[in-house]
Parts: structure tokens; C-alpha cells; sequence
């Protein structure tokens, strides 16, 4: 059961660093961001819909 949720994180992890540019020095970020996003879906009993999603996991454009 760890070793799924572990290879889900790890998936997750990998798209979040590909969907942000691959930038060099986050991966604790996209780490975290993705466990965060694959225990709320746990939760959920699904995957966890963008809008359902705490603003914090979600992608943003807008430079702050």
C-alpha cells in the first residue's frame, strides 16, 4: 500500500516538475504538492477535481 501511494506521489511529483518547466531545485516542492494532491484524493475516494483543489495546489500564471 506504501509503495502505491509512494509511485503515485512519484508520478504526480514528475508531471507537477515537467507542467512548471522543469526547473532545477523544486523537487521538494513538487514532492510535497503531490502528496498533498494524491492524499486528497485518497480522501475524496477519487481523483480530485481542479476546482476542489486548495489554492495553494493550483497552477497559477499570475506574477505576484
Amino acid at each position: 500500500m506504501q509503495n502505491d501511494r509512494e509511485a503515485r506521489i512519484r508520478d504526480r511529483a514528475q508531471a507537477i516538475w515537467e507542467e512548471d518547466g522543469r526547473p532545477e531545485g523544486r523537487d521538494r516542492e513538487h514532492w510535497e504538492r503531490a502528496a498533498a494532491e494524491v492524499d486528497a484524493e485518497d480522501r475524496a475516494g477519487g481523483p480530485v477535481a481542479e476546482a476542489a483543489k486548495p489554492d495553494i495546489l493550483k497552477p497559477t500564471t499570475a506574477i505576484r
